[in-house]
């Protein structure tokens, strides 16, 4: 608990961009329920996927392809295999799994608006790649039809203009930090979200606790 304590606060220099030295459990910074969305937690503290390290690594292992010697075999083979894709054979399969490896990663480009023109494959632009896949993932993550995502990012994050770690995460103090990521996540034991496991509707969440017995 110290260990990660320790990294957690050096990881802290910079709130804003949650520049973090080592890698942290993001559970433990945070504080939340492990059944809370992976979106979620991830758009707390700023951070993003995955497998936005690899789509970055993909392009630059992309890159260095394209740029290898004309006479070496790699590039003999990231020929031999690009032109699988511009000249499929006759009754080809077309199925995902049994594309050519140039031909899965055009098809999963595509997918964030990254063109690779395979016929005549050109070296990529890895920062225009890296936007445009943090777009269409924010993108996905705006339009999620989940009642707790979709609170959180339009009622609690305004739409998530800007994917950034919340301020109080630099806050030392356990309990004062795991008061606030409950509250702006959704996983606390107020009546909102303890009536959502019992199924009950959410005008009948009342609080049990103020006067006003609201919602």
């Amino acid at each position: 608990m110290q260990n990660r304590s320790q990294k957690f606060r050096l990881g802290q220099q910079n709130n804003s961009s949650f520049a973090c030295t080592e890698p942290v459990d993001l559970l433990y910074i945070v504080t939340v329920r492990k059944s809370t969305a992976s979106c979620i937690v991830l758009a707390e503290t700023g951070r993003w996927p995955l497998a936005f390290r690899w789509v970055k690594r993909i392009a630059r292992f992309y890159n260095g392809l394209v740029k290898a010697p004309a006479d070496s075999i790699l590039k003999r083979a990231f020929i031999a295999n690009c032109q699988l894709t511009s000249n499929p054979a006759e009754g080809s399969a077309k199925c995902m799994a049994e594309q050519s490896w140039a031909a899965q990663l055009q098809r999963a480009f595509k997918k964030f608006e990254v063109q690779l023109p395979l016929e005549e494959p050109i070296e990529l632009n890895v920062n225009d790649v890296c936007i445009k896949w943090k777009e269409f993932y924010l993108n996905r993550v705006r339009t999620e039809t989940g009642t707790k995502i979709k609170k959180y990012v339009h009622e609690v994050r305004n739409g998530l203009p800007e994917y950034e770690a919340a301020p109080y995460l630099g806050v030392s103090a356990v309990s004062d930090r795991r008061a606030m990521t409950q509250a702006m996540t959704g996983s606390h034991f107020l009546m909102e979200e303890v009536g959502r496991w019992n199924q009950l509707a959410k005008e009948d969440r009342v609080c049990k606790q103020c006067a006003e017995k609201e919602v």
